[in-house]
């Protein structure tokens, strides 16, 4: 198994840098035809390195089911899992949560499905979601999402990978547009005048 596993790695090591970028935690995409029974039901034994790790696709064509754990900042975390089912119907879970009590994060994630050879074929949009520091507010969510799968890209599906990343914004002028945004700058505002 390791030695079949680690020739799949190298072979889609340049897809895996390419669709994920710099920054991003990385995930190699590992085609369903590439592993045997046996190699599926011992995954759980490969240790991934650093920030890379294995993705398996289900060797049953559906539904299709997956699910990544990862830390995309230091102490916040995302885990999505997802079911694919015949007709496309992505049903998808991402739960986002910190351990740092004064610092939130934001964070994304994108479900890819790939072909036999490991080229990417259709993916979700990026999904987005942000959560606050355990002492300031919601530290912890969980939200469901959806997406279409095209008829044509089901046929074709050999692999998946759940991609999750930090995804940094700033949400000062989201803020400013606030209603509390605007009642503290017409407060600092009237400040100036009378002085």
């Amino acid at each position: 198994m390791a030695t079949n596993l680690r020739k799949t790695v190298k072979n889609n090591f340049a897809l895996v840098a390419v669709l994920l970028g710099y920054g991003m935690t990385l995930a190699t995409i590992v085609p369903a035809h590439a592993l045997s029974k046996s190699d599926v039901n011992h995954a759980a034994t490969v240790s991934p390195t650093g920030q890379k790790s294995i993705i398996i696709a289900q060797t049953a064509p559906f539904p299709v089911q997956g699910t990544r754990k990862d830390e995309v900042v230091r102490k916040g975390y995302m885990e999505t899992s997802f079911d694919l089912d015949s007709n496309g119907n992505l049903n998808a879970r991402t739960k986002t949560w910190t351990d740092v009590k004064l610092k939130g994060f934001t964070g994304g994630v994108l479900i890819a499905f790939t072909d036999t050879s490991g080229s990417v074929i259709w993916s979700t949009e990026q999904q987005r979601y942000g959560v606050d520091g355990k002492l300031i507010g919601n530290s912890n969510r969980t939200e469901n999402w959806q997406a279409k799968v095209p008829p044509n890209t089901l046929s074709r599906i050999g692999g998946y990978a759940i991609l999750q990343e930090y995804t940094p914004r700033s949400r000062v002028f989201d803020w400013i547009r606030s209603p509390e945004g605007q009642q503290t700058i017409k407060g600092v505002v009237n400040i100036f005048r009378k002085s």
